[in-house]
């Protein structure tokens, strides 16, 4: 049998925390919420807070509670939002004594301390190409950043030659999670001359946080080498990228409950899936993962069917977000394509005999405008145009939701898990 040791500091037999969910962590939006994770069961001294310093002044108070979410092995500091200055070091600090062993008073966390970082601009992930990398040629470029990103105004990125910019382009900037996004398509392919040096830049201030418009994005840059390859003849394959077309969570088919079992995910065109696919369960509140699964595949005469079984998982009051990791689907029959991540929120609710019934969204288009009724308050939607390029997303603020797109153009709605296509 394995015997898991409570983390302790030292022969002082005092408590540590053994997750931190800001320690050493760039923070780009209001803080509401911090947890510390214990190996042990653990209790909280009544009246107990945690303070936020900034070169020794203090600048926040949470309350320290349990959370709902682990049980007796977590804790909930809970601030009201707070907005931090960027460009500055904080620390949380949590008194002496404030947190202990459940059952075991003498054996309490010391002062513990833990720094984070606001920072005063966004800073680059990475891009689909690599500095210095040696490129062909291509039609689009995408950066990534540590937040969720919205644009300001009308973002345009520029394209150099040995220095001279010889191509500027609109870019789409979004965000999946966690996961900000720029992404520019030239609409047609770049050749790019071998040996020669190229710079690929999109400007300072041209996206802001999703939760903070005070701060924005420092100069994107990559620098590449031209590789002398010519482009295709013709376009490759545009056939769109991998999404099912219902889930059995919203089909009706499965009763609301705060226990997840079997999902299944329904596909109308032949798939296969991959060497390594896999399905996860991540907390809404905190994105620690629940659980990840390694999904099956059946067919019918109509569906390709993948199924998950999350054994009877109990969700989050806050609820959780269901994913099935990119690349796990595979188009079938010798054609090219993959899923990209696909995400999906749930919402536990439990087990009644009362029935509530709920209206479907219906979802149609009209004059430059797609248009969104009995929309479901707070669930991300995104719009794709038929090649699966993504067109923008956005989070539903509004029983009847609206966004604005360009007229005569069909167009591919993902919501709930769903898609739905609509022709203007």
């Amino acid at each position: 049998m394995l015997l898991v040791k409570p983390v302790y500091a030292g022969s002082t037999d005092k408590l540590l925390p053994v997750e931190n969910s800001i320690e050493n962590r760039l923070v780009y939006e209001p803080i509401e919420v911090i947890y510390l994770d214990f190996s042990v069961a653990i209790a909280i001294s009544d009246g107990a807070k945690a303070t936020i310093t900034c070169d020794g002044e203090r600048m926040a108070e949470g309350v320290i509670t349990m959370s709902d979410d682990r049980g007796h092995s977590q804790v909930a500091i809970l601030f009201d939002k707070t907005i931090l200055p960027k460009g500055k070091t904080y620390k949380l600090e949590v008194p002496s004594g404030a947190i202990y062993t459940q059952g075991q008073p003498a054996i309490a966390m010391d002062r513990y301390v833990t720094s984070f970082t606001v920072p005063e601009y966004i800073t680059t992930r990475g891009c689909s190409i690599q500095e210095g990398d040696t490129v062909g040629y291509t039609n689009s470029i995408s950066f990534y950043y540590n937040t969720e990103t919205e644009p300001l105004g009308t973002p345009m990125a520029t394209l150099y030659r040995e220095g001279v910019p010889i191509k500027s382009v609109a870019v789409n900037i979004t965000w999946d999670w966690e996961l900000g996004q720029m992404h520019a398509h030239f609409g047609e392919y770049v050749d790019f001359e071998e040996g020669v040096h190229y710079t690929f830049t999109l400007p300072e201030g041209s996206m802001t946080p999703r939760f903070r418009t005070d701060i924005t994005n420092a100069e994107s840059r990559v620098n590449f080498i031209g590789g002398a390859a010519t482009p295709p003849s013709e376009a490759p394959d545009q056939t769109p990228s991998l999404c099912f077309v219902k889930c059995s969570l919203f089909d009706g088919t499965t009763t609301p409950s705060d226990i997840l079992n079997e999902v299944y995910f329904y596909y109308n065109v032949p798939i296969k899936l991959s060497e390594d696919p896999k399905i996860q369960l991540f907390s809404y509140a905190d994105k620690s993962l629940i659980k990840e699964v390694t999904p099956t595949l059946t067919h019918d005469d109509v569906w390709w069917i993948v199924a998950c079984d999350f054994g009877g998982v109990r969700l989050p009051d806050d609820g959780a977000k269901l994913v099935i990791t990119a690349g796990s689907v595979l188009r079938a029959g010798g054609k090219k394509g993959q899923n990209f991540e696909n995400t999906i929120r749930i919402t536990p609710t439990p087990q009644s005999t009362d029935q509530v019934e709920v209206d479907e969204p219906s979802i149609y288009g009209y004059n430059g405008r797609i248009i969104i009724d009995n929309a479901p308050m707070g669930e991300l939607v995104s719009v794709y145009a038929v090649d699966g390029g993504l067109i923008g997303r956005g989070v539903i603020s509004a029983h009847s939701f609206v966004l604005s797109v360009e007229p005569n153009a069909v167009y591919v709605v993902s919501l709930l898990g769903r898609t739905y296509k609509v022709m203007l």
